[in-house]
Protein backbone atom coordinates (compact mmCIF):
# COMPACT_ATOMS: atom_id res chain seq x y z
CA UNK A 1 0.00 0.00 0.00
CA UNK A 2 1.25 3.47 -0.88
CA UNK A 3 1.00 6.75 0.98
CA UNK A 4 -1.31 9.70 0.61
CA UNK A 5 0.78 12.86 0.34
CA UNK A 6 -1.18 16.07 0.89
CA UNK A 7 0.23 19.53 0.15
CA UNK A 8 -2.08 22.15 1.55
CA UNK A 9 -3.22 24.64 4.13
CA UNK A 10 -3.49 24.51 7.90
CA UNK A 11 -5.86 27.01 9.51
CA UNK A 12 -7.53 27.60 12.80
CA UNK A 13 -11.25 27.99 12.16
CA UNK A 14 -13.08 30.60 14.23
CA UNK A 15 -16.76 29.77 13.84
CA UNK A 16 -19.79 31.93 14.63
CA UNK A 17 -23.26 30.37 14.61
CA UNK A 18 -26.13 32.68 13.65
CA UNK A 19 -29.72 32.63 12.48
CA UNK A 20 -28.82 34.00 9.03
CA UNK A 21 -25.82 35.42 7.21
CA UNK A 22 -25.55 39.24 7.27
CA UNK A 23 -26.14 41.33 4.19
CA UNK A 24 -23.36 43.74 3.10
CA UNK A 25 -22.98 46.45 5.76
CA UNK A 26 -25.30 44.69 8.21
CA UNK A 27 -24.50 43.51 11.74
CA UNK A 28 -26.26 40.43 13.12
CA UNK A 29 -25.97 38.77 16.52
CA UNK A 30 -24.51 35.30 16.72
CA UNK A 31 -25.77 32.53 18.98
CA UNK A 32 -22.52 30.65 19.66
CA UNK A 33 -18.78 30.66 19.01
CA UNK A 34 -16.35 27.76 18.59
CA UNK A 35 -12.75 27.17 17.54
CA UNK A 36 -11.81 24.18 15.39
CA UNK A 37 -8.72 22.92 13.51
CA UNK A 38 -9.15 23.58 9.79
CA UNK A 39 -7.58 24.39 6.45
CA UNK A 40 -8.27 22.24 3.41
CA UNK A 41 -4.92 20.48 3.52
CA UNK A 42 -5.28 19.64 7.19
CA UNK A 43 -8.97 18.68 6.92
CA UNK A 44 -8.44 16.31 4.02
CA UNK A 45 -5.33 14.75 5.55
CA UNK A 46 -7.18 14.09 8.82
CA UNK A 47 -10.21 12.68 6.99
CA UNK A 48 -7.98 10.18 5.18
CA UNK A 49 -5.87 9.26 8.22
CA UNK A 50 -8.99 8.53 10.30
CA UNK A 51 -9.93 5.95 7.63
CA UNK A 52 -6.61 4.12 7.91
CA UNK A 53 -4.60 5.69 5.07
CA UNK A 54 -0.92 6.34 5.67
CA UNK A 55 -0.99 10.13 5.34
CA UNK A 56 1.76 12.75 5.08
CA UNK A 57 0.99 16.48 5.17
CA UNK A 58 3.22 19.16 3.64
CA UNK A 59 2.35 22.63 4.89
CA UNK A 60 3.31 25.57 7.09
CA UNK A 61 2.16 27.14 10.36
CA UNK A 62 3.29 30.12 12.38
CA UNK A 63 5.30 29.85 15.57
CA UNK A 64 2.28 30.63 17.72
CA UNK A 65 -0.34 28.95 19.90
CA UNK A 66 -2.62 28.16 16.96
CA UNK A 67 0.22 26.47 15.08
CA UNK A 68 1.20 24.35 18.07
CA UNK A 69 -2.41 23.32 18.62
CA UNK A 70 -2.83 22.32 14.97
CA UNK A 71 0.31 20.18 14.98
CA UNK A 72 -0.80 18.43 18.16
CA UNK A 73 -4.24 17.75 16.67
CA UNK A 74 -2.78 16.34 13.43
CA UNK A 75 -0.39 14.04 15.26
CA UNK A 76 -3.24 12.72 17.40
CA UNK A 77 -5.21 11.98 14.21
CA UNK A 78 -2.32 9.92 12.83
CA UNK A 79 -1.02 12.38 10.24
CA UNK A 80 2.74 12.59 9.61
CA UNK A 81 3.61 16.28 10.17
CA UNK A 82 7.37 16.00 9.73
CA UNK A 83 7.06 18.08 6.54
CA UNK A 84 5.06 20.91 8.14
CA UNK A 85 7.34 23.96 8.41
CA UNK A 86 7.09 26.31 11.40
CA UNK A 87 7.50 29.91 10.24
CA UNK A 88 8.73 32.20 13.07
CA UNK A 89 7.77 35.56 11.54
CA UNK A 90 4.18 35.04 10.35
CA UNK A 91 0.92 33.95 11.95
CA UNK A 92 -0.79 30.62 11.45
CA UNK A 93 -3.59 30.74 8.86
CA UNK A 94 -7.04 31.74 10.13
CA UNK A 95 -10.53 31.10 8.72
CA UNK A 96 -13.46 33.23 9.89
CA UNK A 97 -16.61 31.15 9.36
CA UNK A 98 -20.26 32.11 9.77
CA UNK A 99 -22.76 29.23 9.86
CA UNK A 100 -26.54 29.61 9.53
CA UNK A 101 -29.00 27.39 11.37
CA UNK A 102 -29.73 25.56 8.09
CA UNK A 103 -26.04 24.63 7.74
CA UNK A 104 -25.09 27.10 5.00
CA UNK A 105 -21.88 29.04 5.58
CA UNK A 106 -19.64 31.88 4.44
CA UNK A 107 -15.87 31.84 4.95
CA UNK A 108 -13.06 34.41 4.97
CA UNK A 109 -9.54 32.97 4.96
CA UNK A 110 -6.40 34.84 6.08
CA UNK A 111 -3.58 32.64 4.67
CA UNK A 112 -0.75 33.59 7.04
CA UNK A 113 1.95 30.90 6.96
CA UNK A 114 0.14 29.03 4.18
CA UNK A 115 1.35 31.68 1.73
CA UNK A 116 4.93 30.69 2.65
CA UNK A 117 4.56 27.12 1.35
CA UNK A 118 6.90 27.36 -1.65
CA UNK A 119 7.78 25.02 -4.54
CA UNK A 120 11.06 24.17 -2.79
CA UNK A 121 9.06 22.59 0.05
CA UNK A 122 7.49 19.98 -2.26
CA UNK A 123 10.25 19.26 -4.78
CA UNK A 124 12.16 17.05 -2.34
CA UNK A 125 9.25 14.61 -1.94
CA UNK A 126 10.15 11.11 -3.10
CA UNK A 127 6.92 9.84 -4.67
CA UNK A 128 6.33 6.18 -5.42
CA UNK A 129 4.06 4.92 -8.27
CA UNK A 130 1.47 3.58 -5.79
CA UNK A 131 1.23 6.89 -3.91
CA UNK A 132 -1.64 9.36 -4.18
CA UNK A 133 -0.84 13.10 -4.28
CA UNK A 134 -3.57 15.53 -3.23
CA UNK A 135 -3.60 19.32 -3.16
CA UNK A 136 -5.92 22.36 -3.18
CA UNK A 137 -5.77 26.10 -3.89
CA UNK A 138 -5.25 27.49 -0.37
CA UNK A 139 -1.47 27.54 -0.94
CA UNK A 140 0.49 29.34 -3.72
CA UNK A 141 -0.36 28.05 -7.20
CA UNK A 142 3.34 27.74 -8.09
CA UNK A 143 3.61 25.22 -5.25
CA UNK A 144 0.51 23.37 -6.45
CA UNK A 145 1.99 23.08 -9.94
CA UNK A 146 5.40 21.90 -8.68
CA UNK A 147 3.73 19.31 -6.43
CA UNK A 148 1.47 17.86 -9.12
CA UNK A 149 4.23 17.83 -11.74
CA UNK A 150 6.63 16.01 -9.42
CA UNK A 151 4.00 13.43 -8.49
CA UNK A 152 2.92 12.90 -12.11
CA UNK A 153 6.50 12.38 -13.25
CA UNK A 154 6.91 9.67 -10.59
CA UNK A 155 3.75 7.86 -11.71
CA UNK A 156 1.71 8.69 -8.61
CA UNK A 157 -2.03 9.33 -8.91
CA UNK A 158 -2.71 13.07 -8.72
CA UNK A 159 -5.85 14.61 -7.19
CA UNK A 160 -6.74 18.29 -7.25
CA UNK A 161 -9.50 20.02 -5.33
CA UNK A 162 -9.29 23.53 -6.88
CA UNK A 163 -10.84 25.40 -3.97
CA UNK A 164 -11.18 28.25 -3.61
CA UNK A 165 -11.62 28.62 -7.38
CA UNK A 166 -8.76 30.63 -8.86
CA UNK A 167 -7.48 31.17 -12.39
CA UNK A 168 -4.61 28.72 -12.81
CA UNK A 169 -2.17 27.51 -15.43
CA UNK A 170 -3.11 24.90 -17.99
CA UNK A 171 -0.21 22.81 -16.63
CA UNK A 172 -1.96 22.43 -13.26
CA UNK A 173 -5.13 21.00 -14.78
CA UNK A 174 -3.24 18.78 -17.22
CA UNK A 175 -1.10 17.32 -14.42
CA UNK A 176 -4.26 16.24 -12.57
CA UNK A 177 -5.58 12.68 -12.89
CA UNK A 178 -8.72 13.25 -10.80
CA UNK A 179 -10.31 16.68 -10.47
CA UNK A 180 -12.76 17.13 -7.57
CA UNK A 181 -14.88 20.28 -7.47
CA UNK A 182 -18.33 21.61 -6.63
CA UNK A 183 -20.91 23.38 -8.82
CA UNK A 184 -19.59 26.89 -8.10
CA UNK A 185 -16.00 25.91 -8.88
CA UNK A 186 -17.07 24.10 -12.04
CA UNK A 187 -18.92 27.19 -13.27
CA UNK A 188 -15.88 29.35 -12.52
CA UNK A 189 -13.50 27.23 -14.61
CA UNK A 190 -15.94 27.15 -17.51
CA UNK A 191 -16.63 30.88 -17.22
CA UNK A 192 -20.34 30.22 -16.84
CA UNK A 193 -23.03 31.62 -14.56
CA UNK A 194 -23.21 29.53 -11.35
CA UNK A 195 -26.42 27.55 -11.02
CA UNK A 196 -27.78 24.47 -9.35
CA UNK A 197 -27.14 21.52 -11.66
CA UNK A 198 -28.84 18.16 -11.96
CA UNK A 199 -26.68 15.11 -12.60
CA UNK A 200 -26.96 15.21 -16.40
CA UNK A 201 -26.06 18.90 -16.61
CA UNK A 202 -23.15 18.40 -14.21
CA UNK A 203 -21.78 15.58 -16.36
CA UNK A 204 -22.12 17.69 -19.51
CA UNK A 205 -20.26 20.57 -17.86
CA UNK A 206 -17.61 18.19 -16.49
CA UNK A 207 -16.94 16.92 -20.00
CA UNK A 208 -16.15 20.47 -21.10
CA UNK A 209 -13.57 20.75 -18.33
CA UNK A 210 -11.78 17.48 -19.10
CA UNK A 211 -8.21 18.19 -20.21
CA UNK A 212 -7.19 14.62 -21.14
CA UNK A 213 -9.16 11.66 -22.44
CA UNK A 214 -8.10 9.62 -19.41
CA UNK A 215 -8.78 12.35 -16.85
CA UNK A 216 -11.57 11.89 -14.29
CA UNK A 217 -13.77 14.76 -13.12
CA UNK A 218 -15.93 14.49 -10.00
CA UNK A 219 -18.56 17.14 -9.33
CA UNK A 220 -20.16 17.29 -5.88
CA UNK A 221 -23.79 18.41 -5.90
CA UNK A 222 -24.48 18.99 -2.21
CA UNK A 223 -27.51 17.07 -0.96
CA UNK A 224 -28.08 15.63 -4.47
CA UNK A 225 -24.88 13.56 -4.31
CA UNK A 226 -22.05 13.54 -6.85
CA UNK A 227 -21.25 12.66 -10.45
CA UNK A 228 -18.17 11.02 -11.94
CA UNK A 229 -16.85 11.39 -15.48
CA UNK A 230 -14.02 8.86 -15.80
CA UNK A 231 -12.72 9.06 -19.34
CA UNK A 232 -15.97 8.44 -21.18
CA UNK A 233 -17.67 6.56 -18.30
CA UNK A 234 -20.45 8.50 -16.53
CA UNK A 235 -21.76 7.69 -13.04
CA UNK A 236 -24.09 9.34 -10.52
CA UNK A 237 -24.26 8.62 -6.79
CA UNK A 238 -27.31 10.00 -5.01
CA UNK A 239 -27.00 11.94 -1.76
CA UNK A 240 -28.08 10.31 1.50
CA UNK A 241 -31.00 11.76 3.50
CA UNK A 242 -29.49 13.12 6.73
CA UNK A 243 -30.08 15.98 9.18
CA UNK A 244 -27.81 18.84 8.07
CA UNK A 245 -26.13 20.74 10.91
CA UNK A 246 -23.03 22.29 9.30
CA UNK A 247 -21.82 21.94 5.68
CA UNK A 248 -18.38 23.47 6.37
CA UNK A 249 -16.37 20.23 6.30
CA UNK A 250 -18.42 18.18 3.85
CA UNK A 251 -16.24 18.76 0.79
CA UNK A 252 -13.04 17.99 2.69
CA UNK A 253 -14.52 14.84 4.24
CA UNK A 254 -15.55 13.76 0.73
CA UNK A 255 -12.11 14.41 -0.78
CA UNK A 256 -10.17 12.84 2.10
CA UNK A 257 -12.32 9.70 2.05
CA UNK A 258 -11.95 9.39 -1.72
CA UNK A 259 -8.16 9.71 -1.48
CA UNK A 260 -8.04 7.17 1.38
CA UNK A 261 -9.96 4.67 -0.73
CA UNK A 262 -7.67 5.14 -3.73
CA UNK A 263 -4.43 4.82 -1.77
CA UNK A 264 -5.73 1.52 -0.41
CA UNK A 265 -6.17 0.24 -3.96
CA UNK A 266 -9.95 0.54 -4.32
CA UNK A 267 -11.69 1.45 -7.54
CA UNK A 268 -12.67 5.02 -8.27
CA UNK A 269 -16.37 4.08 -8.25
CA UNK A 270 -16.01 2.42 -4.82
CA UNK A 271 -14.16 5.52 -3.67
CA UNK A 272 -16.96 7.78 -4.95
CA UNK A 273 -19.64 5.88 -3.01
CA UNK A 274 -17.55 5.89 0.16
CA UNK A 275 -16.71 9.60 -0.21
CA UNK A 276 -20.37 10.48 -0.72
CA UNK A 277 -21.19 8.65 2.52
CA UNK A 278 -18.37 10.45 4.36
CA UNK A 279 -19.77 13.82 3.29
CA UNK A 280 -23.24 12.82 4.51
CA UNK A 281 -21.74 11.96 7.89
CA UNK A 282 -19.77 15.22 8.08
CA UNK A 283 -22.76 17.55 7.59
CA UNK A 284 -24.34 16.12 10.74
CA UNK A 285 -21.58 17.59 12.94
CA UNK A 286 -20.04 20.97 13.62
CA UNK A 287 -16.46 21.71 12.57
CA UNK A 288 -14.40 20.71 9.56
CA UNK A 289 -11.59 18.29 10.39
CA UNK A 290 -13.42 17.13 13.52
CA UNK A 291 -16.59 16.29 11.57
CA UNK A 292 -14.92 13.70 9.31
CA UNK A 293 -15.92 10.18 10.37
CA UNK A 294 -13.86 7.33 11.73
CA UNK A 295 -13.85 4.09 9.77
CA UNK A 296 -16.27 2.46 12.23
CA UNK A 297 -18.70 5.41 11.95
CA UNK A 298 -18.56 5.36 8.17
CA UNK A 299 -19.08 1.61 7.93
CA UNK A 300 -22.10 1.92 10.22
CA UNK A 301 -23.59 4.69 8.08
CA UNK A 302 -23.06 2.55 4.96
CA UNK A 303 -24.95 -0.30 6.62
CA UNK A 304 -27.76 2.03 7.72
CA UNK A 305 -28.28 3.06 4.09
CA UNK A 306 -27.78 -0.50 2.78
CA UNK A 307 -24.47 0.29 1.10
CA UNK A 308 -21.56 -2.12 1.03
CA UNK A 309 -18.40 -0.40 2.30
CA UNK A 310 -15.14 -1.36 0.58
CA UNK A 311 -12.76 -3.28 2.85
CA UNK A 312 -10.09 -1.14 4.50
CA UNK A 313 -6.85 -2.00 6.23
CA UNK A 314 -4.77 0.18 8.53
CA UNK A 315 -1.41 1.64 7.53
CA UNK A 316 1.45 -0.85 7.51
Amino acid sequence: MGSLVVAGSLNMDLVASLSRLPRPGETVFGTAFAQHPGGKGSNQAVAAAKLGARTVLIGAVGKDAYGAELLQFLKAAGVDVSHVAVQPDVSTGIALISVEVNGQNSIVVVPGANARLLPEHVRHVDFQPNDVALTQFEVPLATVEAFLSKAQAAGATTLLNPAPALACSREILEATDILILNELELAFFLDRTPMELDSEAALAWAQQLQRRSDQSVIVTLGSQGAVLLAGSERRFVAGLPVNVVDTTGAGDAFTGALAACLVQGRSLLDALVFANTAAAHAVQRHGAAESSPSLAELVELCRTHQLTPPPFVGPS
